[in-house]
C-alpha cells in the first residue's frame, strides 16, 4: 500500500484548529482505544489462566525406570528423568525402590507407582502398585517388597510411574510433626546388612504413626535396595534408636534414611503407657 503525505496550507491549518476546538473527537475515539486495549488484556489474561487450568488437569508426567540383571554385580539401571530407581535382591527376597524427584509439583499431587519383576522369558514373576502424594518439596520414596518365586532368578524389574494433578487439601504444617534422623551405622547381623540409627522428634506434637524408609547406594551412586523400619510413638522432643534389616544387592556403600511423619497429636491425646516405648534424651 502506498503512502501518501498530507501537506496543509495556513489556511488548512486554521480552519483544522477550529474544527479541533469545537468538538472532541479525538477525546472520544481515545476512550475507545483505551478500553479496547483492556478488553484486550483482559482477554489475553483469561487465555492464559485458562490454559494454565487446563495444563493442570490430567495426567502431570508419565516417567519410567528399568533395571537389567537385578542382584548381580552387572546389575544397571536406566531411568527417565525425575526418577531414581534399583533393586536389592537376597534370595528369596527382593527389594524394588524408585526415588520421584519433587520436580515443582504441587502439594497434593497423586503419584502412582507400578513395579514388575521378570524373568529371562519376559514372564512376570511379581508385581505390585502404591499410590502416594507430594506433601511438600521431599522427594517421594517408593518401595516395594517382593519374593521370587523358587529356584527362579529375575532378569529384569521396571517401574512405571504416573503423577496426575490433584488440588487434595493439606493438612496444615503446623499439625504435623516433624523427625530428623541421624547417626546411621551400616553392619551385618546373619549375613544381611542391617542399618542402625537414631530419630528424633523435633517439635512440640507427639508422631503417633510414621514410617522410615531406607535406600542403600553402591559405590557409584546406585540404588542397590534398601529396607523400612516403623517406630512406635515418639513423643515432642523425644529421640530414640531404631535399625532396619536391609534387602541389598551386594553390600552397600552408604544408606540414606526418608522418615515421613502419618499422624501428629498433641501430646495431651497420646497415652503414656505407648509414650515410654520413646526414651526422651
Amino acid at each position: 500500500m502506498v503512502r501518501r503525505t498530507a501537506r496543509l496550507t495556513s489556511a488548512g491549518v486554521l480552519t483544522a484548529a477550529l474544527l479541533l476546538s469545537a468538538c472532541s473527537p479525538s477525546t472520544a475515539e481515545g476512550e475507545v482505544e483505551t478500553e479496547s486495549q483492556s478488553e484486550t488484556a483482559a482477554t489475553s489474561q483469561a487465555t492464559e489462566t485458562e490454559a494454565e487450568t487446563v495444563k493442570r488437569e490430567g495426567v502431570l508426567a508419565h516417567i519410567n525406570g528399568t533395571v537389567t540383571n537385578p542382584g548381580k554385580p552387572s546389575m544397571r539401571a536406566e531411568a527417565d528423568y525425575g526418577v531414581d530407581f534399583g533393586v536389592g535382591i537376597i534370595a528369596p527376597e527382593a527389594y524394588l525402590v524408585a526415588v520421584i524427584s519433587n520436580e515443582g509439583y504441587e502439594t497434593g499431587d497423586l503419584v502412582t507407582a507400578k513395579f514388575e519383576l521378570r524373568d529371562s522369558d519376559d514372564e512376570v514373576l511379581s508385581s505390585g502398585r502404591e499410590s502416594k502424594r507430594f506433601w511438600s518439596s521431599d522427594d517421594l520414596v517408593f518401595p516395594m517388597r517382593m519374593k521370587l518365586p523358587e529356584d527362579i532368578e529375575a532378569a529384569s524389574a521396571t517401574v512405571e510411574i504416573i503423577i496426575e494433578a490433584d488440588d487434595f487439601d493439606p493438612p496444615a504444617e503446623s499439625a504435623q510433626a516433624d523427625l530428623e534422623v541421624s547417626s546411621p551405622v551400616l553392619s551385618t547381623i546373619s549375613e544381611k546388612p542391617v542399618l542402625a540409627f537414631n530419630v528424633q522428634n523435633t517439635s512440640e506434637l507427639a508422631v503417633t504413626k510414621a514410617r522410615l524408609d531406607v535406600v542403600c547406594y553402591d559405590e557409584e551412586g546406585q540404588i542397590v535396595g534398601g529396607g523400612e523400619a516403623i517406630p512406635p510413638i515418639i513423643s515432642a522432643r523425644a529421640s530414640l534408636g531404631m535399625h532396619s534389616v536391609l534387602v541389598t544387592s551386594g553390600n552397600p556403600e552408604d544408606c540414606q534414611v526418608f522418615p515421613t511423619v502419618l499422624q501428629s497429636q498433641e501430646p495431651s491425646e497420646t497415652t503414656g503407657t505407648d509414650e515410654e516405648d520413646a526414651t526422651t534424651k
